[in-house]
């Protein structure tokens, strides 16, 4: 297939594909660009990557941590790499409506259901609000292995004002009908979900990790906390 597209560049995401098209680069003499959005790398990945980085000739981060952590872990030098946000604000967006006192509190977030994602932090941070809070009501939109196990923490944990929405395909109509967008992860590159809700006007309370803490502004946009701490969360 590749020699009927006859290309002149090969561009590639994530380990396994950058790994096999530097193979392919270096069989067939085409130059290498591999994207890297990710902050966090398998140990194998990692010494794989690290071992052929050479094989890239270009190397393009997502947010400005996954460029110095593709420096520091990978070894791949500054006159290699290219910072190049994956996000760009629509200046035609729907906005979202700010909360109002008697509304209860529409909290959300958008993700796929994986650890790294941080979602049982959220139910566990849930779980310790205090009875009598400013009523809320919490939806998490997204798929993904740990669906099932979440719904089970939710339940033991009586959270009952949580619900699993599935895959979002408005996702901008989704973001506009929130008054709070929460980022619970342990791990993040760019993190294009709380970026597109603070596009739409509504407040981010996210773990201070990958790019996150360079984009909210505490007490003006949105709310950092350590990752991985549901009592703060």
């Amino acid at each position: 297939e590749i020699a009927d597209l006859r290309p002149t560049h090969l561009w590639t995401s994530l380990s396994r594909a950058t790994l096999l098209g530097q193979l392919v680069g270096l069989r067939r003499g085409l130059p290498v660009v591999s994207w890297q959005h990710a902050a966090w790398l398998r140990p194998a990945n990692r010494l794989l990557l690290r071992a052929t980085r050479r094989l890239s000739t270009l190397w393009i981060a997502d947010s400005q941590q996954v460029f110095e952590l593709t420096h520091v872990r990978l070894g791949v030098p500054y006159e290699r790499l290219v910072c190049w946000p994956i996000f760009a604000a629509d200046p035609d967006a729907p906005r979202a409506a700010p909360w109002r006192p008697g509304e209860v509190v529409r909290v959300g977030s958008l993700g796929r259901l994986h650890p790294v994602k941080g979602y049982d932090l959220l139910i566990e941070a849930l779980a310790r609000l205090a009875d009598g809070a400013t009523p809320f009501e919490v939806v998490i939109g997204g798929d993904g292995e740990q669906r099932a196990a979440l719904q089970s923490l939710a339940t033991v944990r009586g959270v009952r004002n949580l619900r699993f929405a599935g895959f979002v395909e408005d996702t901008r109509g989704f973001l506009a009908g929130l008054h709070l967008y929460v980022q619970p992860s342990r791990s993040e590159g760019f993190c294009v979900g709380a970026h597109e809700a603070m596009a739409a006007g509504v407040p981010v309370l996210a773990s201070s990790v990958g790019e996150l803490p360079h984009s909210i502004i505490p007490g003006a946009t949105g709310a950092l906390v350590p990752p991985g701490d549901p009592v703060a969360l």
